[in-house]
């Protein structure tokens, strides 16, 4: 278990290792689960989205998102879903 104070300083380390994982996965998929749509991204895409979103963490740099391929290809495909673009305006960070 790791103790409450030490959390924050962890958590960089760890968003990193979880986008490799979801890199490792993407590989010639264009979901998460294969070639459809699933509760998967659904799910997935608005944790990445708000890491790199300027309304959210505006963590991209930090994270080095832009050398994930894969991450990235993915997260356009599902943001440019008509019904993820009404989610989004439903709530945005701003």
């Amino acid at each position: 278990m790791v103790a409450a104070h030490c959390a924050p300083a962890l958590l960089p380390g760890e968003v990193k290792r979880l986008l490799a994982v979801l890199e490792k996965q993407l590989e010639g998929r264009d979901y998460i689960i294969g070639s459809e749509y699933t509760l998967a991204d659904v799910a997935t895409f608005p944790w990445v989205n708000v890491l790199s979103s300027e309304a959210g963490f505006n963590a991209a740099d930090a994270l080095g998102l832009d050398a994930l391929k894969n991450v990235n290809a993915w997260a356009a495909r599902c943001g440019a879903r008509p019904a993820v673009q009404a989610g989004l305006n439903v709530t945005p960070f701003t």
